[in-house]
């Protein structure tokens, strides 16, 4: 489990013991909004599928992100 103190904030970016083991489910229901309950029904291809769908969405934003993000360095640099 991480320790931290007052002073020190311990192993960040580290998870251990069941968190780690327990991440694909803890992912589906932080991004997708399910229930634990829910998630924990899933089968594993469906767990799979959701992971996979997660990914792809994500993949989706940051490309519509670096897509504006070129578009807003070229209109500043005054060319279209």
């Amino acid at each position: 489990m991480l320790q931290s103190s007052k002073n020190s904030p311990g192993k960040i970016g580290k998870m251990g013991g069941n968190l780690s083991a327990h991440f694909v489910l803890w992912r589906i229901v932080k991004e997708l909004g399910v229930t634990l309950s829910e998630a924990e029904g899933m089968t594993f291809d469906m767990m799979m599928e959701a992971m996979g769908y997660i990914d792809m969405r994500l993949d989706h934003k940051n490309a519509w992100e670096a897509y504006y993000e070129s578009r807003k360095n070229t209109v500043n640099n005054g060319s279209n």
